[in-house]
């Protein structure tokens, strides 16, 4: 390792130069491929690569310079660091290796003395021969040519020379916490070979026996970092980090304790004899719980709704414990409907289990037995594939069956509690009957994203009881999502005011909600992302991602959509997941693995042109002219394609290889679009089509048609932004510079609410085209601040591209984050 110091930039560099025998393996050609592919590790817990080559026969590679110790050093001067401390290092460090294995990039040597401490975080170093040693493992060089690690902090399989993956670094960063927390590795020996085979053992000393104050979650999330088998292991470097923020936070206190004090120990014990023995749980990874809908088997179909009242009661009464990791009603409804459908022969409480990723499921049953109801409930553990225990069954009136779910929610809140070793909150009255009643139905309707009649519900709900809060914060998801701000501002205003009604995952939506009504985009993030922590497989991760996207960081889009399985949840056959996947990944430049992503997602909807936009973006930003073709042909072809769907997706590539500074070939395909939009049909001669057509002719050169069509169309619908800023935009070019004007101003001075920036966007670019760029500088940077988001188009606009190399364009373009 050299200090040095780069000339060009006028900066301290280290180079490393790699050992000859490893160079010799790895070969010129493929280091330096590699190292540019690692060169994209951008994380704030990454040293970045800057360059790499040969000389004379060694290679080598750059990364900055940093200022500060290694993490040697620091165990050096201190032995023991404070476990508030180890706990925050050690989830940064598990942040930047989750996301290098995203990327398909496993260190192989996470150590001390590659741990880089600067302003008080820990950046992980020497990522720069990992990948490229993977690629030569299999290419005939033998596992001894290439052992990369140190045998201390080596995984079981590493050191046996297996394959590889992210658990392996799992591995390596327990045994560094463990060294943080005790002052010695847990493996240690004279040799490699007798290292190799305590780790086999897998018996070492417990955190907690050389220093007891390290709580008992930390050893048990160390115990399994450090399984001998990987399968054992956390899956992930994210997992791993998850439950060390989560062992960093203090208990509350022991639940008996306070069963005790709110009469609820016979709730708590109202068992069947099936239970079995309390198993006191302490893992630093909380356990997951759904709870199905459970069963009409009364014959009477007017009890169905009591089934889904049931399930949302005890998942409510369980989210506000805060305990547990609880799936939302959404969630387990929406599986439910999956399940319906498939109707297989699986297990339906492994079916549930596997939908949702939950590892405890509650089920139950509703009974009719003459003029009483009986409602039968129970916990099963779906991965241990065993019950854990049965609540007495509670006979109910059937004229009054919201009687039942009192004293049911109690008694399911107990079994979890005695199981699980956690607390519980006292269980309320729950809303009537007639109000969950119209609730389901409400959320039937918002499950097939019909808003209206989940709307007309909703306010139903809301009627019958009016200290049912849930239903209005739900119909305030159906004005937003019908664009009605306005109406949706007010509800949540009232929701607001009631939120100590709400429990804490469902506070956090309102606080989102709130948030993006007001073009807070760092709050909106901020109050999604605790929603998604606890409640990491519902949609509220999928909402995160697209709010991150907006908020101009695709990266963090990505990783939460990684995070979510496509093939169960609520992701299953959901296009908008592949269509944000495909669109964060392309502005970070990831056109392969965008590529691959947009394949599968046409794949899976076949018969969707939709799903052909992210693939023609793709090949479009890879210049692959002759598959663009043969994806056009294709979508062409299909029965199903309307003009305007075709000619979309025409314009589409046409953006993208404008974007990509094939200005030339963009212009075909701007004559496809343009053709596809004027043919006249009913399909095209609508505001969706006369607005395509109006595009393409803009990008075509035809002003005066663009101009007249845009003209039209703004005067037809007022509250179209985009029409007015478009006109405004061909006055500008059309040499009206007093038409532009008056429009630039009319948007700039347009402050009517919940607008989120658009008229100051618009009004920048008309600024833009007029040669203003300080006008339009500072006009894009109130729509900025004002919350506007972040689109694709930004990165393919040719009027914004007047302000490249400017840093409002950076700011708004995500491209250049």
């Amino acid at each position: 390792m050299y200090l040095a110091q780069d000339l060009k930039h006028d900066r301290r560099v280290a180079i490393k130069v790699l050992d000859p025998e490893y160079g010799r393996a790895v070969g010129t050609q493929r280091f330096v491929r590699e190292i540019r592919i690692a060169a994209r590790l951008t994380h704030p817990n990454i040293v970045p690569l800057y360059d790499s080559g040969e000389i004379a026969g060694q290679l080598f590679y750059v990364m900055p310079y940093v200022e500060g110790e290694n993490l040697r050093g620091r165990l050096k001067r201190e032995t023991m660091l404070p476990v508030a401390q180890v706990l925050e290092w050690a989830a940064e460090i598990a942040d930047g290796l989750a996301f290098a294995h995203a990327q398909g990039i496993v260190h192989r040597d996470i150590k001390p003395e590659n741990l880089l401490i600067q302003s008080g975080h820990v950046l992980i170093a020497d990522f720069g021969i990992a990948r490229a040693i993977d690629l030569a493992a299999g290419e005939n060089i033998t596992s001894e040519q290439l052992v990369l690690g140190t045998p201390m902090y080596m995984s079981p399989e590493q050191a046996g020379g297996g394959k590889l993956d992210g658990r392996t670094d799992v591995y390596s960063l327990g045994c560094v916490v463990y060294e943080m927390l005790t002052g010695e590795p847990p493996f240690g020996g004279r040799t490699p070979q007798a290292i190799t085979a305590k780790k086999l053992s897998g018996r070492y000393p417990g955190v907690r026996v050389i220093r007891p104050t390290i709580p008992q979650a930390v050893d048990h999330a160390l115990a399994r970092a450090l399984a001998v088998i990987p399968a054992d292991r956390f899956a992930s470097a994210e997992e791993f980090s998850r439950s060390l923020r989560v062992a960093a936070k203090p208990k509350s206190g022991r639940l008996l304790l306070w069963l005790a004090g709110v009469g609820l120990i016979g709730a708590a014990i109202a068992v069947v004899a099936t239970h079995s023995a309390p198993t006191q749980v302490h893992s630093a990874v909380r356990p997951r719980v759904v709870v199905g809908i459970f069963e009409n088997r009364s014959g009477d179909p007017s009890y169905d709704p009591l089934g889904f009242m049931a399930a949302d009661w005890v998942t409510e009464g369980l989210q506000r414990t805060g305990t547990v990791d609880v799936v939302p009603t959404l969630t387990a409804l929406t599986a439910a409907r999956f399940l319906r459908e498939e109707a297989g022969t699986e297990d339906p409480v492994r079916a549930l289990a596997r939908e949702t990723g939950a590892s405890l499921v509650v089920t139950g049953a509703i009974y009719r037995d003459q003029d009483s109801l009986l409602v039968q409930a129970q916990l099963a553990n779906a991965k241990a594939g065993r019950l854990v225990g049965a609540v007495e069954p509670i006979w109910t009136d059937e004229k009054q069956p919201a009687q039942a779910l009192q004293q049911l929610r109690a008694r399911l809140m107990g079994l979890l509690a005695l199981s699980l070793d956690d607390r519980v909150i006292q269980a309320e009255r729950p809303p009537t009957y007639a109000a969950y009643q119209a609730f389901s139905e409400g959320m039937d309707a918002y499950v097939r994203e019909d808003y209206g009649p989940a709307l007309a519900a909703f306010e139903g709900a809301r009627a019958a009881d009016t200290t049912f809060v849930l239903p209005l914060l739900y119909a305030s998801f159906c004005y937003m999502n019908s664009r009605n701000y306005a109406v949706a501002d007010s509800v949540l205003r009232i929701v607001a005011s009631q939120r100590d009604r709400l429990s804490k995952y469902d506070r956090y939506w309102l606080d989102y909600q709130k948030a993006e009504l007001a073009g807070n985009a760092s709050e909106a993030l901020a109050a999604i992302r605790h929603a998604a922590e606890l409640a990491p497989t519902s949609k509220a991760t999928y909402n995160f991602a697209a709010v991150a996207f907006e908020a101009r960081e695709p990266f963090p889009a990505e990783s939460a959509l990684r995070r979510l399985s496509p093939d169960v949840g609520p992701m299953r056959g959901w296009f908008p997941y592949w269509d944000l996947l495909s669109s964060a990944l392309h502005v970070q430049g990831k056109h392969r693995l965008e590529l691959e992503a947009a394949r599968e997602a046409r794949r899976r909807f076949p018969d969707r042109i939709t799903a052909y936009l992210p693939e023609a973006r793709a090949l479009a930003a890879k210049h692959e002219s002759t598959e663009l073709e043969h994806l056009w042909s294709a979508a062409a072809g299909k029965i199903n394609a309307n003009s305007t769907e075709i000619g979309t997706l025409a314009y589409e590539v046409g953006s993208e290889l404008f974007a990509h500074e094939d200005s030339s070939d963009s212009q075909p395909w701007f004559t496809r679009a343009y053709k596809a939009f004027a043919t006249g049909d009913e399909i095209t001669d609508t505001h969706e089509g006369r607005w395509g057509r109006a595009r393409a002719a803009a990008r075509l050169g035809r002003l005066r048609e663009a101009f007249d069509l845009g003209e039209a169309l703004a005067a037809a619908d007022s509250t179209r932004l985009d029409y007015v800023g478009f006109v405004g935009v061909l006055a500008s070019q059309l040499g009206n510079q007093m038409r532009a004007e008056e429009l630039l101003h009319k948007l700039a001075a347009d402050r009517r609410s919940f607008t989120l920036g658009e008229p100051r966007f618009q009004a920048g670019r008309i600024a833009a085209a007029l040669g203003d760029l300080e006008r339009a500088t500072e006009l894009l940077a109130s729509a900025q601040r004002e919350g506007y988001a972040y689109e694709m188009d930004f990165h393919r606009d040719e009027i914004l591209a007047r302000l490249r190399g400017l840093p409002i364009l950076r700011q708004l373009d995500a491209h250049d984050k």
